[in-house]
Parts: C-alpha cells; sequence; structure tokens
C-alpha cells in the first residue's frame, strides 16, 4: 500500500525502551515509508497532531 501511495498516514507505535521481537520487521516498514515520503507516527503525540491535521484538512 505504501508504495501505491494508497495510506494517508501511517501509525506505527514501538517502545524504543524494549527489545522488538520482530525488529526486522519494523525497520523494513519504516525503511519503505521514508522514501515515499509517508507521513508516520511512531508515538502518541505525533499520532495526535497528524490526527488533527487530517481532520482538519476534510
Amino acid at each position: 500500500m505504501i508504495a501505491e501511495r494508497r495510506p494517508d498516514a501511517l501509525f506505527f507505535f514501538i517502545d524504543p525502551l524494549s527489545a522488538l521481537p520482530h525488529d526486522d520487521d519494523v525497520k523494513s516498514l519504516l525503511r519503505i515509508a521514508t522514501p515515499y515520503n509517508t507521513i508516520l507516527a511512531i508515538n502518541e503525540a505525533t499520532a495526535s497532531r497528524i490526527i488533527a491535521q487530517l481532520h482538519h484538512d476534510v
């Protein structure tokens, strides 16, 4: 979906203080979102701002 530029934003919450059992998958997701310039939130503060802006734009 990212490569097809379908999502308006990507929300993927991670805990940077905990070991991620699926670390390779997380890195792959972040790696593909970056070159496609996908709006990305990995914490609640950023997600809240993105949601507010998307809601405002509607």
